[in-house]
């Protein structure tokens, strides 16, 4: 929170007014002052820790400034992405050494998000019938065992075919926009 001298006047001189106790003179700086900011008893204590130490009332340096998000560590980042999108923020962690944290504020400053892929299988006719026969199979197996369906592991990690085809349930693509990234898969 950037302030100007006039309110930092202000909102010292409320503080000592208010015996030091920064949460009531952030509620009198409020009902004092209601057309602007109503700082919180955190901003105040702060105020006061600045000028304590360095003489100066400007709080803009408590702003979080992104320690690893150098400009350097910023281009490296978005030039990789841009390079190869289907990498994963350990991936980029791993091979430029910037923490995964970093990587992933530069990635969402920049608005840049990881789309998943879609898997989609085309419906015909036929596949009403069968997904029918499933459901009523699996309802009669249900009857003869109540507790059937608790033993049974439901999970979206892993995609298993006959045909051997991958799971892409990890794929990811970074990208400003939507990519409306689908691939037709057979089951």
């Amino acid at each position: 929170m950037i302030l100007t001298n006039e309110e930092a006047f202000d909102m010292i001189g409320i503080y000592f007014e208010c015996m030091k106790i920064a949460t009531v003179a952030a509620m009198v700086c409020a009902i004092q002052y209601p057309q602007r900011r109503h700082p919180g008893s955190r901003v105040f204590r702060r105020l006061i820790h600045r000028l304590k130490t360095t003489g100066n009332v400007n709080l803009s340096i408590f702003r979080r400034r992104g320690r690893g998000r150098s400009e350097g560590n910023t281009i490296n980042v978005l030039a990789y992405v841009q390079f190869n999108p289907h990498l994963s923020i350990r991936a980029i962690n791993r091979d430029l050494g910037i923490s995964r944290i970093t990587v992933q504020r530069i990635l969402t400053g920049h608005r840049i998000h990881p789309y998943h892929i879609v898997l989609h299988q085309q419906l015909v006719d036929r596949d009403y019938d069968r997904r029918l026969d499933y459901c009523n199979w699996l309802l009669h197996l249900v009857y003869d065992d109540l507790q059937l369906l608790s033993r049974i592991l439901w999970s979206d990690e892993a995609t298993f075919s006959s045909d051997g085809t991958v799971n892409k349930h990890n794929m990811h693509y970074w990208s400003q926009n939507n990519p409306r990234w689908m691939e037709e898969v057979q089951y």
